[in-house]
């Protein structure tokens, strides 16, 4: 608060300013540029860097100012323009960012508003400082500080405010607030986390915040609170955090522990949704070939090629999204080390090395709802036809596809390649 000006005059203007806005009388300066910082903006560019989406949301926030957010009163004295009325200037948070407004109304009763975000200097307005017992205009310094959470020791480089005349640290709210959420994001960055990462693990798994609450088991507003910096997860709700910084996947497995709590069309509208369905799809079909069929590696690939060529064949398209490539044992899956990584990662499948080979297991059955009937019936139609195969068998019958003898090691095998699948050659 600025001790020099009479806030009931802000507060009256403000009621009036208000009334305005929302009768629709408002407009922006627009100034083709501004000074912000050190360098030249334009109005655009200043919406861009305090993060506003359209023009409702910075009046939305007009309508929120306060008395003791203007920090100066002075005369608009632009010479284009044939009033001369009183300029009120604020210092507002918003995204966190400190914004600098200015108002004015003129002679039409036309509300007329200019922003962007607020230069060092008007950004340290005068504060009070306790020892001195007066407003002072406050200086910054960089200084770095060592604090304890939690266990913890870590080093967090802060911007502090002073008196320029005792050297007290004055610490206003704005202020307070910034520091305080850096050193707690400090905190969290020991872990390879921060409070937008937070947000951004829930983002990229494309799920709700209810949604993840009832994954989880935790409240929404638990998840709120989390994303907004309102507080900092400990325990349990750290270590899912962690984990799925590490790895997004662990999400279906959360999932499905947590099946029975969701009705079945919400369960697979959720996993829909998700980022890696594909590769879960995928998973279950490999799950499909192998129930009370383990088999080694390369009749595991013949058996995944034939499905999803056999599907292309029948109905124009594959049963996953898995790409093929030519190799000297016939069409195998593009990286496919990656996929056997991530299935056995989450214990879908396990291994069992025989001599020089390598046969799959499945652990969980497949999941069959996943799968519409054209290719449930396809999955089931190739499984009884390729079954009792030797993987040699199977690998001379895959020499004979056209697809694979039209490419070179290496090459994808296009799914155009389809209608010349002939399971008579097997």
């Amino acid at each position: 608060m600025n001790s020099t000006i009479d806030y009931s005059i802000v507060d009256n203007f403000l009621n009036i300013a208000k009334k305005e806005i929302k009768k629709g009388n408002r407009e922006f300066i627009s100034y083709r540029f501004i000074k912000s910082n050190g360098k030249t903006v334009t109005t655009k560019q200043a919406l861009l860097d305090i993060g506003i989406i359209n023009s409702k949301e910075i009046w939305k926030y007009i309508l929120e100012l306060k008395p003791d957010e203007c920090f100066k009163i002075s005369k608009d004295y632009d010479n284009k323009r044939d009033f001369n009325s009183e300029m009120f200037e604020f210092i507002k948070l918003i995204n966190k960012k400190q914004v600098y407004i200015k108002l004015t109304i003129n002679d039409v009763n036309l509300v007329c508003l200019s922003f962007h975000i607020a230069n060092k200097e008007v950004f340290m307005k005068k504060i009070y400082c306790y020892n001195c017992n007066t407003y002072v205009e406050a200086k910054q310094k960089k200084e770095k500080n060592v604090y304890e959470f939690r266990g913890k020791s870590f080093e967090v480089e802060e911007t502090i405010v002073y008196c320029p005349n005792c050297d007290l640290e004055l610490l206003p709210d704005e202020v307070l607030d910034n520091e305080m959420n850096k050193i707690y994001n400090a905190y969290l960055n020991l872990f390879d986390l921060s409070f937008k990462k937070i947000k951004e693990i829930r983002n990229r798994l494309n799920i709700s915040q209810e949604t993840m609450a009832k994954i989880l088991g935790w409240s929404k507003k638990s998840i709120v609170r989390y994303e907004t910096g309102e507080s900092i997860p400990q325990g349990e709700y750290l270590e899912t955090y962690i984990s799925l910084q590490k790895d997004p996947f662990l999400i279906i497995k959360l999932l499905e522990k947590k099946k029975k709590d969701f009705k079945e069309q919400e369960y697979y509208n959720i996993l829909k949704k998700l980022p890696f369905y594909e590769e879960y799809k995928a998973i279950n079909a490999v799950l499909y070939i192998l129930e009370n069929n383990p088999i080694y590696e390369t009749a595991l690939m013949k058996n995944m090629f034939a499905v999803d060529f056999n599907h292309a064949k029948k109905f124009k398209i594959p049963i996953t999204d898995l790409k093929y490539v030519h190799m000297d044992f016939g069409p195998v899956i593009h990286n496919r080390n990656d996929f056997y990584n991530l299935m056995l990662k989450n214990s879908y499948i396990e291994l069992e090395i025989d001599e020089d080979k390598t046969k799959f297991r499945s652990v969980y059955k497949s999941d069959k709802n996943l799968f519409s009937k054209t290719e449930l019936s396809t999955l089931k139609e190739t499984k009884n036809i390729l079954e009792g195969h030797t993987a040699k068998e199977l690998s001379d019958w895959s020499h004979k596809f056209k697809g694979w003898e039209a490419t070179k090691t290496g090459e994808f095998i296009s799914y155009e390649y389809a209608k010349f699948l002939d399971f008579n050659k097997l």
